[in-house]
């Protein structure tokens, strides 16, 4: 059915809940959009003078049939209208171009004011920045509130103003706002502002309900929850989202020029409430339009930062020049932004306004990110350490540090790095981890590099959820779309190995890996071997490729006998062959067979590895993201083993953390060739497994031996901190298990 729905304004007027936007359309679009919206039965227009298609917005509406008065019309002022003078002359104008007698709500655009001027963004030539000047909001609005009086506006309201900024004009004013049009969608909730509005009886519109498309960035339209969601309802993923901004009592402004989704934006069903929470988890207090760029901090920025030295300005780590034609950003951050952008939730074209390139390098934020709030950690089962970082902007990144057997170890170290990194900024990931190397004299090894690790992977994906890109944006991009994934089998003591194999074969594996033997002596019967031989030929049978881990369980004497034995059933690798302390007997052992030599998870830095490197003892390294220094040293130890010609295969059989790392490593590494996974492993016990912790567990499919790449911001994943506090509570640590020989002695396990 139709969205008829509309609420009551403190005005005494009714504003329907669904409008069409009208910011960012072509030329000759907007006319016939909006004269299809209102035949199809909208009620609410949402235009802007400096939207700079008023005049089509007009004609529109005289082009639809509807009578005038059944058509709620908001306009809104721009910021060199501001001065007190000058605001009757610009509401005449809009009245002029929209071809109306008064409008239904004026809305101050933007809490900022520019002198008056033919540009819409006057620059100083000399400064090259933009002009602001100061004057008071009251001031402007005892002038809207006179125009009420006259009968040319019915409603007055604001845009972009936060809490302090309305209770500083409900101080002074004697018409509150009816409304405050404010950026809302799945990714920026804002749900204690809007709280706040309905407390004062203020209703909050919201723009860029979709997301924005102007910067090619991850949109909650595009979400892979909120694709599942609108399949599973028999609905577009625009029309669940536009739903649940009206079922949380937002006015909602979706944008199109196509009939066809004009029409598909306003049709009304009520969310189910799993669904609805659902997408309010969604949250990451990502905003896409940054006032900062205008010269002003209105939402707790840091202003664009010159560099007078080199006459540049500092953007995310790139420098820009002025007069350059292209900005050295990541993506384009053009004033566009400035309006209320109404993404129809559909095209990804990025859109750009010619007449403001020119300058659009003055209005870029440095994005210099808060401090560091807080720092958590949580021990879950089966075996996990869970770190949470949050910054005082309230954004949040989350990392793993799991060291299995090690636990409370770890634990003890991440309680001095939370004292020596609270109040650091959350941006300086680089700054953190060499302090974390370098300033603590002792160095390195799994305990360190494993707390590390934690907060080196939480930083990452606090700083990409903020910047709202994937990590692997931010590691100069993907080199692949899918990545190869293996999974275990046979447990410590491997056994029934073909049912096994054949089940992961189901799940979309292609690749396995087991245990070689069970545990074994110094030296053993050569019959030790046999097993392991007879279960890699089941596997192979089946027609999957199996990697052979020896754990560092197998010494000198046998490992060359068990090399030998499988090298003609050609193993994807072996893992271990021998315990990592014995590079010269692992480069021995590599001479003596032509299968691919593996080792890495007991290698904590680059310094560990390069003696491997050096000798060519090693065909593929195996770090791991939560032993090794998380994502900043993998990444260097990534690139370091390219230039030796050894491929990347990092060790990972433990949670949904370190395992989305691995991927963002994945995919951003040309020398990355598998990528190990610890869904159902045998370790994995008392109900809790990879998908336990997330609420987006689809991104942990398997087809065709591959998982496909995740698309969404920071590490990709969602993590369910109800269910993480809630497993937490209790949880005792996980102790390694221990081989005893038939003699009494220690054996590896």
């Amino acid at each position: 059915m139709a969205l008829n729905r509309s609420i009551k304004l403190n005005s005494g007027y009714s504003i329907p809940v669904v409008g069409l936007g009208t910011w960012q359309s072509k030329p000759n679009e907007v006319k016939e959009a909006v004269a299809h919206a209102l035949k199809t039965g909208y009620r609410h227009i949402d235009a802007a003078a400096v939207y700079g298609n008023e005049t089509e917005v007009g004609e529109g509406i005289k082009a639809s049939g509807v009578d005038r008065k059944d058509i709620f019309v908001t306009g809104k002022l721009w910021n060199t209208d501001h001065k007190p003078e000058d605001v009757e002359a610009a509401l005449d104008s809009s009245l002029r171009d929209l071809q109306t007698d008064y409008l239904d709500l004026y809305l101050i655009h933007w809490p900022v004011a520019f002198p008056q001027s033919k540009e819409r963004f006057p620059v100083d030539p000399k400064t090259e920045e933009i002009i602001v000047i100061d004057v008071p909001i009251k001031d402007t609005w005892a002038v809207l509130e006179d125009l009420v009086k006259k009968g040319k506006i019915r409603s007055i309201g604001v845009s972009n103003f936060t809490r302090e900024k309305v209770e500083n004009l409900l101080e002074t004013a004697k018409i509150p706002p009816a409304v405050n049009q404010i950026e809302a969608h799945p990714y920026l909730q804002q749900p204690d502002l809007l709280n706040w509005h309905k407390s004062q009886n203020i209703a909050v519109a919201a723009y860029s309900p979709l997301g924005n498309n102007i910067y090619n960035l991850p949109r909650g339209v595009d979400d892979p929850t909120v694709i599942s969601l609108a399949k599973s309802l028999g609905k577009q993923p625009a029309q669940l989202l536009i739903s649940w901004a009206v079922q949380r009592g937002t006015i909602v402004l979706p944008k199109s020029v196509t009939p066809e989704r004009i029409n598909d934006n306003f049709q009304d069903f009520e969310l189910p409430d799993d669904a609805f929470q659902k997408i309010c988890s969604l949250d990451r207090n990502h905003r896409y339009n940054f006032p900062a760029r205008l010269g002003v901090d209105i939402f707790g920025e840091v202003l664009a930062i010159k560099h007078p030295a080199h006459d540049r300005i500092q953007i995310c780590g790139c420098n820009t020049y002025p007069g350059s034609s292209d900005l050295l950003h990541p993506y384009p951050t053009l004033l566009p932004a400035f309006g209320s952008s109404e993404s129809d939730g559909y095209s990804s074209e990025t859109t750009y306004s010619s007449d403001l390139h020119a300058h659009s390098y003055t209005f870029i934020t440095d994005f210099i990110m808060p401090e560091i709030a807080s720092i958590e950690y949580f021990r879950v089962p089966p075996r996990w350490l869970f770190v949470k970082i949050t910054d005082k902007g309230g954004n949040v990144g989350w990392g793993e540090a799991s060291l299995e057997g090690h636990t409370q170890a770890v634990e003890g170290c991440l309680d001095a790095y939370i004292a020596r990194y609270t109040g650091m900024e959350a941006d300086d990931i680089e700054h953190i981890w060499q302090m974390s190397w370098r300033s603590g004299f002792y160095r390195g090894g799994p305990v360190l590099m494993s707390a590390l690790s934690g907060i080196d992977i939480a930083l990452w994906d606090l700083k990409a959820r903020r910047l709202n890109v994937p990590i692997y944006q931010l590691l100069g991009g993907k080199v692949r779309d899918k990545i190869k994934v293996y999974a275990w089998i046979g447990g410590d003591r491997p056994s029934d190995i073909a049912g096994q194999a054949q089940a992961r074969k189901d799940q979309g594996f292609t690749a396995v890996k087991m245990n070689g033997t069970e545990d074994l002596g110094w030296f053993d019967s050569p019959s030790a071997l046999d097993s392991c031989i007879e279960r890699v030929k089941a596997v192979k049978e089946l027609g999957m490729d199996v990697g052979v881990d020896f754990h560092g369980r197998v010494h000198k004497p046998m490992a060359k006998q068990l090399a030998k034995a499988l090298e003609p059933h050609r193993p994807m690798f072996l893992e271990e062959p021998l315990l990592s302390e014995h590079i010269g007997g692992i480069k021995d052992l590599s001479q003596l067979t032509s299968t691919p030599i593996a080792l890495g998870e007991r290698l904590h830095s680059r310094w560990d590895i390069r003696p491997f490197l050096e000798a060519g003892a090693i065909d593929i390294l195996q770090p791991d993201i939560s032993h090794c220094g998380g994502i900043s040293e993998m990444k260097r130890i990534a690139t370091m083993a390219e230039t030796y010609d050894v491929a990347l295969a990092p060790h990972c059989p433990l949670g949904p953390i370190a395992l989305a790392a691995n991927i963002q490593i994945a995919a951003a590494c040309s020398n990355h060739v598998i990528q190990e996974m610890s869904l159902g492993i045998h370790y994995n016990v008392g109900g809790q497994d990879l998908t336990s912790y997330t609420t987006n567990p689809e991104v942990w499919k398997v087809t065709g031996g591959y998982i496909d790449l995740m698309k969404g911001p920071g590490l990709g994943i969602n993590i369910d901190e109800e269910q993480v506090r809630r497993l937490s509570q209790g949880a005792e640590p996980w102790v390694s298990p221990g081989f005893i020989g038939p003699g009494g002695e220690i054996r590896e396990w």
